[in-house]
């Protein structure tokens, strides 16, 4: 999931890509398609530009239509085993993530990611 926030003394949100990245990364769409549909909302919320704030609306249409055309697993053991799996993955991609002062994401191993 990508995440928005806006940047310091700016209106135009940056993008933060874990969620999503996680969530594809399992194998599931229907996990992909929620965290979509969950950054799209939070994009739209935090947008201060109409052109934009039309796009993602449609976007984000168009993803909670998907998400209801998808059939829905059934309840199972494995099913829980997976989703507890990629939550914990995905809180460890975060951890490992720690935000700079400077506005630039700086892994642990020392990889810089400006985003700016």
């Amino acid at each position: 999931m990508t995440t928005r926030r806006p940047a310091e003394g700016s209106k135009n949100p940056v993008l933060q890509g874990i969620s999503v990245l996680s969530a594809a990364q399992t194998g599931d769409s229907l996990a992909a398609l929620v965290a979509l549909r969950d950054t799209l909302a939070r994009a739209i919320d935090e947008c201060g530009s109409k052109r934009d704030l039309a796009a993602l609306s449609r976007q984000l249409c168009a993803v909670v239509a998907q998400i209801e055309n998808t059939p829905k697993p059934e309840p199972s053991l494995r099913n829980e085993i997976a989703a507890k799996r990629a939550r914990r993955q995905a809180e460890a991609a975060r951890r490992a993530l720690v935000e700079g002062s400077d506005g630039r994401r700086h892994s642990i191993r020392g990889r810089h990611h400006c985003l700016s």
